[in-house]
């Protein structure tokens, strides 16, 4: 049964930089248990798009309803619903993978040894290491953390393959599968295919949506 009941609406999204179109005409709707696909080359508005679904951007034009509901009439709110992981891992890369887990979990007023997510990370054994000291593929894997220590309804990843050799590629499969059969929904920006049995789309940027 799914966890979480709202779903995301988007509709005519458009916007500016540098007063140049970067995109228009975007328009999807993401239900529980979905993924979108964000693909395109470098500069097509991928990343822009994540931080506006996220409402970090606001669009030129267009909308983006969560549950019928406008998102910028309580985008706090809304926030609260999502993760968002951009290119930064956001870790302290003077503190071990256990303390980024426990400072995340003061935060968000979290309670819980963090071990069991950090088990199905493949980390555990890492735990008490200093970021600095972690490969790039090891770093996002802890960057996931906060993902499966405070579930979400609403996953929002920019390239999260980026740095991850095959077995962290499997890790993170397996972790946005596990997050969809929750009822969980993802939009990913990503130069991989995505291989998931899942329910999923593809929106293509670039000179279509210029």
């Amino acid at each position: 049964m799914s966890e979480y009941k709202a779903h995301l609406q988007v509709a005519q999204l458009a916007f500016e930089r540098n007063q140049q179109l970067l995109f228009s005409n975007i328009h999807f709707t993401l239900r529980a248990g979905q993924v979108l696909q964000l693909r395109g080359e470098n500069g097509a508005g991928k990343s822009t798009l994540l931080r506006i679904l996220g409402a970090f951007l606001e669009p030129v034009a267009g909308e983006i309803c969560w549950d019928k509901k406008s998102v910028l009439l309580n985008a706090r709110a809304y926030q609260e619903s999502l993760h968002y992981l951009g290119h930064h891992n956001g870790l302290k890369a003077n503190l071990t993978i256990r303390e980024n887990c426990e400072l995340y979990a003061s935060i968000a007023a979290l309670t819980g040894s963090p071990d069991n997510v950090l088990q199905q990370l493949a980390l555990l054994h890492l735990a008490d290491k200093p970021v600095k000291l972690l490969s790039a593929g090891q770093a996002r894997r802890a960057a996931l953390a906060r993902l499966m220590l405070d579930p979400r309804a609403l996953w929002l990843l920019d390239e999260p393959m980026t740095g991850l050799d095959e077995n962290g590629r499997n890790i993170l499969s397996a972790t946005l599968l596990k997050h969809l059969s929750h009822g969980g929904m993802a939009v990913i920006a990503t130069h991989y295919d995505l291989d998931l049995h899942c329910d999923m789309q593809t929106l293509q940027l670039g000179r279509a949506h210029a």
